[in-house]
C-alpha cells in the first residue's frame, strides 16, 4: 500500500497531473506518472491563489455588495454600474447580455437599482442570519449568500452552506439551507441608485440638503423598525399615508 505524500486536508485542485490522487482531503500517491513536475503545478497553484486574493479585495473595495453574485433570469451575470447626474453617481446591476449588446439574451430584468436590492436582500438574510447581527453588511453577504437571481415578480436568493465548527469556511458535507423568495417589483428600466457618495466637484442647495436628511433619517427609523421585527413596510405605507412601492425607494437611504 502506498503511503500518503503530500497530506494536506485541503488539497489543491489537479494534483492528478503530479500523479497523486485525492481521497477523502488527502493527497496521496498515484498509480499514474505525473504530467507536469512538482515545481510548475506549485508555481501554477501560487499563481490562481494570488489572482483570488486579489479579486476579494477589489470586492472589498467596491461599494457593490453583490458584485460576483447576482445573475438575472436568463443566468446572465450582472455587473456593477453607475452614471453620474448633476455631481450625484447613481449606481445599479446590468446584464453582462445588455452591456455587451446582447439585449434578446438577457433576462426579465435587464437593470436594477442597486441600493434598492441591496437593501432587500441584507434585510431577508440579517433575518435568516440573526446570530450573526454583529457582523457588518459585506460580511453578511459573503458569509451567506451564494446567488442572487432577479426575476420581474421576485428576487431569488441561494444560501451557502453552513461553516464548519472549527473555522469560516463553508462545509462541503453540509446541506445548503432553503432559498429565499422575496417579492420584488423593479422600477422602470431607466431607474439607478443613488451611490454612497456624491462626486465631490459638485453641491446642492443648502434647502435640497436639507431635504435629503430629512428622507435619511426617516428612512433610518423605518429599516431599524423593520429589521426590528417591530413593523412591516407595509404598516408603514399605511401608517404614512404612502403607497408601499414609494416606502421602498426611500429605504436605500439609511
Amino acid at each position: 500500500m502506498k503511503h500518503p505524500i503530500s497530506v494536506s486536508t485541503k488539497p489543491a485542485a489537479g494534483h492528478f497531473y503530479i500523479g497523486e490522487i485525492v481521497f477523502h482531503g488527502e493527497a496521496h500517491q498515484g498509480e499514474h506518472a505525473p504530467i507536469v513536475d512538482r515545481s510548475l503545478f506549485d508555481a501554477v497553484q501560487a499563481r490562481l491563489a494570488d489572482g483570488i486574493v486579489r479579486r476579494r479585495v477589489a470586492r472589498s473595495r467596491s461599494p457593490s455588495l453583490l458584485a460576483g453574485k447576482i445573475v438575472d433570469d436568463a443566468g446572465c451575470a450582472m455587473s456593477p454600474s453607475h452614471t453620474t447626474k448633476k455631481g450625484v453617481r447613481y449606481r445599479y446591476y446590468v446584464s453582462q447580455a445588455l452591456l455587451q449588446g446582447r439585449r434578446d439574451e438577457a433576462g426579465s430584468v435587464a437593470r436594477v437599482s442597486a441600493p434598492d436590492l441591496e437593501a432587500l436582500v441584507l434585510a431577508a438574510v440579517r433575518s435568516h442570519a440573526a446570530k450573526d447581527a454583529g457582523l457588518d453588511d459585506r460580511e453578511v453577504i459573503e458569509r451567506h449568500v451564494e446567488r442572487v437571481t432577479v426575476t420581474g415578480g421576485k428576487v431569488g436568493i441561494a444560501l451557502r452552506r453552513p461553516g464548519t465548527a472549527s473555522s469560516s469556511e463553508n462545509d462541503p458535507s453540509a446541506d445548503p439551507p432553503p432559498p429565499i423568495d422575496v417579492s420584488f417589483q423593479p422600477s422602470g428600466p431607466m431607474r439607478k441608485g443613488l451611490a454612497h457618495a456624491p462626486d465631490a466637484s459638485a453641491s446642492i442647495s443648502p434647502r435640497e440638503r436639507e431635504l435629503l436628511l430629512r428622507a435619511i433619517g426617516r428612512a433610518r427609523n423605518w429599516v431599524d423598525s423593520v429589521e426590528a421585527g417591530r413593523t412591516t413596510f407595509d404598516a408603514i405605507a399605511a401608517t404614512e399615508g404612502l403607497v408601499e412601492r414609494h416606502v421602498r425607494r426611500l429605504a436605500p437611504l439609511a
